[in-house]
């Protein structure tokens, strides 16, 4: 009997950079015909793909490392309710064991040799072991580029034994653009402080004939940033090919990337 490969990822849909890897792959991996299913709090994918998708709920935690902490019992609950042998973990997220994990982001900590006081705060501690925990409890740690195999080497000289190479992304082609509307930027990004909005909204801001279309957030949550006379449009959760089609340049200053997938 095949095992069951299941995908576990906490927002399962085309909603972000690495839910949009875990989307893709669950949709090749049923293409081939692979028996694959979905562990996930939330289900964004509108029934759009047919497999099985288990979603366990929001975590009511206010802290990011405890929502992890959250959904990976909740994911080791659900683990335990299965039979011994039945399922391949194939994990996206920082849970207590997987088969398989992906690891998508750069190293907790990189960049961050001169904050020295962030390691005063018990969140950053908590989130280091966190990271700890899944690469060290994983069978096999696959990252989606280069240089982050060679982050996570440098950073955790453990892995050498389950650290595989790297499967980075692939990348489709963009749609076609009307080059001859006016300049267009976009800004598209749903952690929209981590990936630089307030540093998109200045560059536009020195470009008067220009528009910015922002995707990802809605208007709620960007009340106070933008002032009256900017020339924005707040798009929300958009169609990305919608986005792309419209703008003529993307500005995207995420202050931290481990893969420059946009």
């Amino acid at each position: 009997m095949n095992r069951r490969i299941i995908q576990i990822v906490r927002r399962f849909g085309p909603v972000g950079g690495m839910e949009e890897y875990a989307w893709q792959l669950t949709c090749a991996l049923a293409k081939t015909g692979h028996p694959v299913e979905v562990l996930c709090e939330v289900d964004d994918s509108n029934g759009d793909l047919d497999v099985p998708v288990t979603a366990l709920g929001t975590s009511p935690r206010r802290h990011r490392w405890r929502k992890h902490l959250h959904f990976s019992s909740k994911v080791e609950k659900w683990v335990a309710r299965q039979r011994a042998n039945s399922c391949f973990l194939h994990s996206h997220e920082m849970v207590t064991h997987a088969d398989l994990c992906t690891f998508h982001s750069t190293p907790h900590g990189m960049g961050e040799n001169s904050a020295w006081w962030k390691r005063l705060d018990p969140t950053w501690h908590a989130n280091q072991w966190l990271e700890r925990r899944v690469l060290s409890t994983a069978r096999c740690v696959i990252p989606v580029s280069q240089l982050l195999h060679q982050q996570l080497t440098d950073r955790h000289p453990y892995l050498k034994g389950t650290l595989a190479s790297p499967v980075p992304p692939g990348i489709e082609s963009a749609p076609p653009v009307d080059r001859t509307l006016e300049p267009v930027l976009g800004f598209m990004g749903w952690e929209w402080e981590r990936k630089g909005l307030p540093l998109a909204l200045k560059i536009h801001r020195n470009l008067p004939h220009t528009q910015l279309l922002i995707a990802g957030p809605s208007q709620k949550h960007l009340n106070g940033l933008l002032h009256e006379t900017d020339r924005v449009e707040v798009m929300g959760r958009v169609d990305r090919d919608t986005f792309f089609s419209r703008i003529r340049l993307l500005i995207h200053p995420a202050r931290l990337e481990a893969y420059g997938m946009v």
